[in-house]
Order: structure tokens, then sequence, then C-alpha cells
């Protein structure tokens, strides 16, 4: 009868042992899509900040007046007669700023929060400096 013979007395598969497959080069993808074309286009980057002009215009002037207050204390200037809603919120405001946070406290966490933005704001403008395209 027909028998199958064993796989490791098969010469087919002895010919095509795993000496014989070659292993495909480091650059063989990119040769293959450069010949057909298909190489991927260079895409230009364009920048486009995380925080806008308004943004830090916005970030600025609350750093100023986290700034103002943390140097002047506590809001105790006189108000006019039309604004005294006005000055008993500002003074609930500043009494309870004032109860969690000392001055010395207030300015340093106004001179950390300043620090943070004047190096986000160098990091923002180095990056754009290095990806504008031409």
């Amino acid at each position: 009868m027909n028998q199958l013979p064993h796989k490791d007395q098969d010469a087919l598969k002895n010919l095509f042992n795993d000496s014989m497959l070659e292993q495909p080069s480091d650059i063989f993808t990119a040769s293959v899509m450069n010949r057909l074309n298909l190489a991927p286009a260079a895409t230009a980057i364009k920048y486009e900040p995380v925080i806008t002009r308004n943004g830090w215009i916005f970030i600025s002037v609350l750093t100023g007046l986290i700034f103002y207050l943390a140097i002047s204390g506590t809001v105790t200037d006189s108000f006019s007669s039309k604004s005294m809603m006005l000055e008993s919120i500002l003074d609930q405001g500043a009494a309870a700023a004032g109860s969690m946070l000392s001055g010395s406290v207030a300015l340093l966490l106004a001179l950390v929060t300043l620090a943070a933005f004047v190096l986000i704001g160098v990091e923002s403008w180095y990056r754009q400096s290095r990806l504008r395209t031409t």
C-alpha cells in the first residue's frame, strides 16, 4: 500500500529546511514601498499653541491679582457708599483667604505660579521656533 514517508525522511521537506530560507533585509519594506511609489509623504508640522494669546493674558491678569493680594495683605481700602455690598463680599473673601494663607505663603504661591507660567511660555516659544516651517 501507499504509505506516507516519515517526516524526517521526506525529500521535499529536507529540500526546504530552515537553512534554505532567507530573512529579508532591514530596508526591505522601505525599498518595496519606494518601488511602488507609496513612500509616505513628508508632512509639514503646523504648530498650534495649547494656550492661546487671550489665555496668556487671562493668566497674566490672574497672576498679577494674586501678587497684588499677596503683597497688600487684605482688602482694607474704603469704598464708596454705592459699593458697600461689594466691600462686604471682598472683606469676607479676604478674611477667608487670610485665614487659609499667611502673607508669606501666598507670596510663595504667587511666585511659584508665575515661575510655572514663565517656564511654560518659554517652552512654548522654544517649540514654536524649532517647529517653524518655511
